[in-house]
């Protein structure tokens, strides 16, 4: 019989430790209107203008995102 606490499709996602972060940015290359904070114990969320974005495993994802956010568009 299988763990429950491994089974994905009954589990809830993890929650926020706090509301949602209202800093306009992180630092170098960050986006105004975006805002990485801790999700849970062990993830990390990205903000949009105050809407949950993403959620990563760790920061580094959550900054690489946060980074391409402010990017330019590709020209084709």
């Amino acid at each position: 019989m299988a763990n429950s606490r491994f089974n994905m499709a009954t589990s809830a996602p993890p929650r926020p430790r706090r509301s949602v972060p209202v800093a306009a940015g992180n630092g170098k290359g960050s986006t105004p209107g975006t805002a990485v904070a801790r999700y849970g114990s062990r993830h990390w969320a990205i903000y949009l203008n105050g809407q949950l974005l993403a959620v990563t495993v760790y920061k580094k994802g959550a900054v690489a995102i946060q980074e391409a956010l402010g990017a330019a568009p590709l020209r084709t």
